[in-house]
C-alpha cells in the first residue's frame, strides 16, 4: 500500500469516527426529536423534556415544552452524556432505566431522538382506621416485587421497590397517577401511630395486613377507569426502643437528634425516607421511642448544625440488624433497626463527632 493511500484511508476514518461541525451554529451542539405516545405514536403536546447532564458534560439541567406536533429542540450544549426524559400528565412516569442517554460531539447536530410515552394507569381508593373511620394523615406507596433485590435489602425492605405514592387526603382517600400498567402491592404507612387495644396502627398492606407475605396486589390497566380500593389499617403489638448516643471518645452525645423513619427503595435506585417520630437524647446520650410497631426501621442520628449529606454509623445492639462505618465525618448518620414482637430493643449508637460538639 503507498504511503499516499494510507493516508487517504487514514483521513476517511477520522471523518466517519468525528461529525460533522459545519451544521450547527457555533453555539454548542444541538439535538431534536418528538415525544411520542407508545404504541399509537400519536404526537404528545406540551410534554416537558428534561435533559441531565452527566459528570463528563456539567452543567445544569435543561428543560423544553414540546409544541403541537410533540417536537423539541435543545441546543447550546457542550460536549458529553446527557440523559433524556419526558412528563405530561395522563402518562406514566419514566423509570430511570428507560430514560435515554445522548452522546454529543461538539458541534453537532442531532435529529430523531425520539421519546416514548405510556398512557397512565391509576389507583384510588380510601384507608380507614381501626373504627372504620378515614384515617387523617398518612402516605400510601405503589410496590412493585423486586426480581432480583440487591444483597441484604430483602429482609429489610420485604423485598418490594416503591413505583409512586400520594399522600391521604380529605376523608382517608388517595389517588396514585402516573403508574405505568402493571401488577402492585399497596402499602400504607400513617403518619401518626395510634394506640389501640392490643397494640397500634402500623404500616399496613392491601388488603389490610402488616405482614407483607399476606400482600395480595392489584392489577391496573392504562385508561381504565379505576374501581376504588379499601384498606384497613392494621394494628401490631408495640414495642419499645431505648438508646445511647455516644461520640468519638464514647462519651455521651448529648445534643444530638434521634429520627424513627422507614425507608422504601425505589425503581430509580434511588429510594425514599419517611420519618415517623423524633426526640432529643438527655444529658447520658439516651433516647426512648414507646409504642413502636414490630417492623423494619431506620434511625437517623443528627448533630444540631448539621447541613451535609447522611451515612451509615456504627452500631451495637444484640437483635437490630446493623452496618457500620466509624470512619465518616457526615454529620448525619444512619443506622438500620428490625423491631420483632413483644421486645424492647435496647441501642448503642456510635458516630465520629467529638462528644464535646
Amino acid at each position: 500500500m503507498s504511503l499516499l493511500v494510507a493516508l487517504v484511508l487514514a483521513a476517511a476514518t477520522f471523518q466517519s469516527t468525528v461529525p460533522p461541525q459545519s451544521a450547527v451554529p457555533r453555539g454548542g451542539a444541538v439535538f431534536s426529536g418528538r415525544v411520542l405516545e407508545q404504541g399509537s405514536g400519536t404526537p404528545v403536546a406540551g410534554a416537558t423534556v428534561t435533559v441531565i447532564p452527566f459528570e463528563t458534560a456539567g452543567g445544569r439541567a435543561r428543560r423544553v415544552v414540546t409544541d403541537d406536533d410533540g417536537r423539541y429542540e435543545i441546543g447550546g450544549m457542550a460536549q458529553g452524556r446527557y440523559r433524556v426524559t419526558a412528563r405530561k400528565d395522563g402518562f406514566a412516569l419514566m423509570k430511570h432505566s428507560q430514560a435515554i442517554e445522548v452522546n454529543l460531539w461538539p458541534g453537532e447536530a442531532r435529529d430523531q431522538v425520539d421519546i416514548l410515552l405510556q398512557a397512565e394507569a391509576i389507583i384510588v381508593g380510601r384507608v380507614l382506621d381501626p373504627a372504620g373511620q378515614p384515617l387523617a394523615s398518612g402516605l400510601v406507596l405503589a410496590l412493585r416485587r423486586e426480581l432480583s433485590p440487591p444483597a441484604g435489602t430483602l429482609d429489610a425492605h420485604d423485598g418490594f421497590v416503591s413505583a409512586g405514592g400520594a399522600n391521604i387526603g380529605e376523608r382517608g382517600a388517595f389517588r396514585l397517577a402516573g403508574l405505568a400498567p402493571g401488577e402492585y402491592y399497596l402499602r400504607v404507612v400513617p403518619r401518626v401511630s395510634m394506640l389501640q387495644r392490643g397494640g397500634v396502627t402500623a404500616a399496613t398492606y392491601f388488603p389490610g395486613t402488616a405482614n407483607p407475605a399476606e400482600a395480595q396486589p392489584i392489577v391496573v390497566a392504562a385508561g381504565a377507569l379505576p374501581d376504588e380500593i379499601v384498606i384497613p389499617v392494621a394494628v401490631v403489638p408495640v414495642s419499645q426502643v431505648f438508646g445511647i448516643v455516644t461520640g468519638r471518645e464514647r462519651q455521651p452525645l448529648a445534643r444530638a437528634k434521634v429520627t424513627l423513619a422507614m425507608e422504601q427503595p425505589t425503581e430509580d435506585s434511588s429510594g425514599a425516607t419517611i420519618p415517623l417520630a423524633e426526640t432529643r437524647v438527655d444529658e447520658l446520650g439516651q433516647f426512648t421511642f414507646s409504642n413502636v410497631a414490630i417492623g423494619n426501621y431506620v434511625l437517623i442520628v443528627t448533630n444540631p448544625d448539621s447541613t451535609s449529606q447522611s451515612s451509615t454509623p456504627a452500631i451495637q445492639t444484640g437483635d437490630p440488624a446493623a452496618q457500620s462505618n466509624p470512619d465518616s465525618g457526615d454529620l448525619t448518620h444512619r443506622a438500620k433497626l428490625t423491631v420483632k414482637q413483644h421486645t424492647s430493643a435496647n441501642i448503642r449508637i456510635y458516630v465520629p463527632w467529638p462528644s464535646g460538639r
